[in-house]
């Protein structure tokens, strides 16, 4: 696996991050992926956990989300400010050998962002507003960015729910106001052309019409019109739909504030007919995690989950039978991962 670095022309020893292997089913490829917290960084490691590509961050930027870009051939990466004073926000997109080829100004960007089919970045901004009962409020709004360099509203959360106040209101998460909605995961779904968006601090997750930006379904949240079995969610983040059509998500339990609490990976099937979620599969209650940040789970081929348990800084490869398979953490205690991605193939970026 060197010799990704090697065509790049790189002789250093390479660097590995833990990896503990517990059976000998993990699913074969790479892991894509964001590492935080000593300042921000983007890299590729195998399932050794050897990390055979990275790229540096600047201080004092954020860089949590990494994605393969639909071209096959580059990364997009977002960036902000970290402690969100200015707004610097971009997402870039960059060769493997470390050339940024394209920067896209996403201009009050936070937290997160996808690439459309059409080229399209579409991305979640603050959406400050000054309010009579409570001063500055941030809430959220979704933008496009399209190829030719327009740039069209989607959704704002001012136009759906109503304000309400949550043990999160005064974290100082963002220095503009209360922190409301406090959105945190954007998913898009070309067949349905619906946006997925989750609002951390007020526990609800909305489908959004690309088209006409009304919201086709609420879960959790103040609109109880559908029910959700098991532990419910809360502070959820990485929400998204799999393959199946269920809801895989982490939640960090239901009750309480965010800190302390446990967090586990939780899956939903969604009945629309009956308005109600029901849990299908879960991993990580009784294990005492607790993501104060971030998370996230993604379906594997074959069927594994693999777990990111964000703050934590630990991913867990899991069995259908909740086994688990595989686990790789960050090269000290203050490391941890933003976004991950699992890459089959990496050819594609030695071409």
């Amino acid at each position: 696996m060197s010799l990704l670095l090697l065509l790049l022309g790189c002789s250093a020893e390479l660097e590995r991050l833990p990896v503990t292997l517990h059976a000998e089913q993990v699913t074969e490829g790479y892991i894509l992926g964001a590492l935080l917290g000593e300042g921000s960084s983007l890299f590729i490691a195998d399932r050794d956990g050897y990390i055979l590509w990275r790229h540096d961050g600047t201080p004092g930027i954020l860089t949590p989300v990494v994605a393969p870009a639909r071209d096959g051939e580059h990364l997009l990466y977002n960036e902000f400010a970290e402690d969100r004073t200015v707004d610097i926000g971009a997402v870039n997109r960059l060769g493997i050998d470390g050339g940024l080829t394209e920067s896209i100004r996403t201009e009050s960007a936070h937290h997160t962002f996808t690439e459309l089919p059409d080229g399209t970045v579409a991305y979640l901004a603050v959406d400050v507003r000054e309010t009579e009962e409570y001063g500055g409020v941030v809430g959220d709004r979704l933008l496009e960015v399209h190829p030719d360099g327009t740039v069209t509203q989607v959704f704002s959360v001012w136009e759906h729910f109503e304000i309400v106040e949550h043990l999160n209101w005064n974290s100082n998460h963002y220095p503009q106001g209360h922190d409301w909605t406090h959105g945190n995961a954007l998913y898009y779904n070309h067949e349905a052309q619906t946006y997925l968006i989750s609002f951390r601090n007020i526990s609800a997750v909305i489908e959004v019409d690309r088209a006409t930006g009304k919201v086709v379904r609420q879960f959790g949240g103040e609109d109880r019109r559908y029910t959700v079995g098991g532990d419910g969610f809360l502070y959820q983040h990485g929400v998204h739909w799999t393959e199946d059509g269920t809801l895989l998500m982490t939640t960090s339990g239901a009750g309480g504030d965010a800190d302390g609490l446990e967090t586990w990976a939780v899956e939903y099937a969604v009945d629309s007919e009956r308005r109600q979620l029901t849990e299908v599969w879960s991993y990580g209650r009784g294990e005492g995690l607790h993501a104060r940040a971030l998370g996230e789970a993604h379906r594997l081929p074959g069927g594994n989950t693999l777990v990111n348990w964000g703050t934590e800084g630990l991913l867990r490869e899991i069995a259908p039978n909740g086994d688990v398979l595989w686990e790789m953490e960050g090269s000290t205690d203050e490391e941890f991962f933003g976004r991950t991605w699992f890459l089959k193939d990496i050819s594609a970026f030695l071409d």
